[in-house]
């Protein structure tokens, strides 16, 4: 068997050829076959829905059955000289036409001239627009125009995934059919389907991976396993598939997961670092772990027995929520920072920022608001200068109401600056002295940025602009992550500084180049 001649077109080679082999339409299919037994055929229709969930294909199919001489139900004989013709795209009475291509006026003036001529050699001819919604404006007027005055032996089928692009008086003329994404049984059951024809077995993982990546798409779920199919002759295992496919390893995002839960960030690092280094693109590794961790965070709000192995870990529940928001994050700032590796480097910190590290003992508690800056190590013994400076006000404003508002800040300088609010969560109001506000920067990366004028106008504007008080920013570079002072408004918990919050900042320094205190 040659797999290295059709295997990778595996969703061509098993295109439907009749209504019934269509999965999971069969609210759009049941009708058109009635209509069919019912002589009750419209001149035009409008098939709407997502990508790859076999709009062009019905539209084919119910375009043969149409001009099938031979049919004796409603569906096509698949014997007959114009089933054939149909299965080979040679039907000169189906009309196919990518609006993508052809979307000027000129284009739809050629089909108003052609429409009026008589089918070949079936009863209709059968003009299916693929991608409707990309017409221009004039060409949709024109197309309006034979919609408005139909032919009686011209039927249209119009395919879109953009519904809404569509103009009002071109749907008003239309028959609209909406297709749906397919579910995970329905889509199971198509790729068993394929497996089986092709007489290959793959694990219930393999399934459960391909299906959770397809977005309810057939095409794509049966390009996936199509991709290696042609290489492989045993049973394909879920390792072979991720390999094959370039994505990070479900062993590797699943550790990385269990990494960050335990807010072991020396091993979040060094997992990231591998990755990198392996040839992977860090933005495909963060889409992976976000789809991985939104699983497991789902999984467990249904308190489901069967988890993956980081969703199992006692503080799971807590950590998850802070880990998708840091990698969502992340996977939003790749486009700025210089260098899509930094992105996910920044989101190791961040979800590791404040959290105890634990193996196996509970996990202490960690706050999940939305938007703040991170949590840094609580101070050991308060100094007492620190504690009456934090009482100063200059106007209305006191350092606690800073704190409390610098996620307002972060926002009102993304607005000016994406690049700027990435840099500002790893940043923390310290102290307030007059009308100069100091900050306390963990990294020379930081400071530096910030010492530019346009990044510091823009900072001190956002600053003022929220709290409605003229204010100067002093940057000031912590050596010690014991000397920061608690950003999180809440009381600060009375535990003593471990050596694991210490070597986060070790961590730290040594992804951004700064040499250990």
């Amino acid at each position: 068997m040659r797999y290295d001649v059709w295997m990778p077109t595996l969703y061509r080679q098993y295109r439907p050829q009749k209504f019934s082999d269509i999965s999971g339409q069969a609210h759009i299919t049941d009708t058109l076959q009635k209509a069919i037994e019912k002589d009750k055929v419209s001149h035009a229709y409008l098939f709407q829905g997502p990508r790859g969930t076999g709009k062009t294909t019905t539209a084919r199919i119910f375009a043969k059955r149409l001009n099938c001489s031979s049919a004796k139900t409603s569906e096509p004989c698949g014997r007959c000289k114009l089933c054939k013709s149909a299965g080979t795209n040679s039907n000169l009475d189906v009309i196919e036409i990518d609006a993508a291509s052809n979307r000027g006026i000129d284009d739809i003036r050629a089909l108003r001239e052609n429409v009026s001529l008589s089918p070949s050699l079936g009863k209709y001819k059968v003009y299916i627009i693929d991608e409707v919604h990309m017409l221009s404006g004039p060409a949709f007027a024109a197309l309006l125009k034979t919609l408005e005055e139909p032919v009686a032996h011209v039927v249209f089928i119009l395919a879109t995934t953009e519904l809404h692009k569509v103009p009002a008086t071109i749907m008003s003329r239309c028959q609209v059919y909406r297709f749906r994404r397919a579910t995970e049984a329905e889509m199971k059951k198509r790729l068993e389907f394929l497996l089986k024809q092709e007489k290959r077995k793959v694990a219930d993982e393999v399934l459960d991976f391909v299906i959770s990546r397809s977005d309810g798409c057939y095409r794509d779920a049966e390009s996936l396993p199509g991709q290696i199919l042609s290489t492989s002759t045993k049973k394909i295992s879920l390792e072979e598939l991720s390999n094959n496919l370039g994505l990070p390893s479900p062993k590797i995002v699943d550790a990385f997961l269990s990494s960050l839960i335990s807010a072991d960030s020396k091993l979040a690092v060094e997992i990231v670092d591998g990755v990198y280094n392996g040839g992977a693109e860090p933005e495909q590794f963060i889409q992976e772990t976000i789809r991985s961790a939104r699983d497991g965070a789902v999984l467990l709000a249904k308190k489901e027995k069967k988890l993956p192995s980081f969703a199992g870990r006692e503080n799971a529940v807590e950590r998850l929520p802070v880990i998708i928001r840091a990698l969502v994050q992340a996977n939003q700032d790749i486009a700025y920072v210089p260098q899509p590796i930094v992105a996910l480097q920044l989101a190791v910190l961040t979800a590791c920022a404040g959290a105890k590290k634990v193996d196996t003992t509970p996990a202490s508690t960690v706050s999940v608001k939305p938007v703040q800056a991170p949590v840094q190590t609580p101070p050991a013994p308060v100094k007492a200068e620190v504690v009456s400076v934090q009482k100063k006000e200059v106007g209305s404003v006191e350092l606690e109401k800073v704190i409390s508002s610098w996620s307002d800040v972060i926002s009102a300088v993304h607005k000016e600056s994406p690049v700027s609010s990435t840099f500002l969560r790893a940043m923390t109001p310290s102290e307030i002295s007059g009308s100069v506000i100091t900050l306390s920067v963990q990294f020379p990366l930081h400071r530096n940025f910030f010492d530019k004028p346009d990044n510091r106008a823009i900072l001190e504007g956002a600053i003022s602009g929220v709290h409605d008080t003229k204010l100067t920013v002093r940057l000031r570079l912590e050596e010690n992550a014991s000397s920061a002072p608690v950003v999180n408004p809440a009381p600060a918990p009375k535990e003593e500084v471990s050596a694991d919050d210490s070597q986060l900042l070790k961590d730290a320094k040594e992804i951004f180049g700064v040499a250990a205190a």
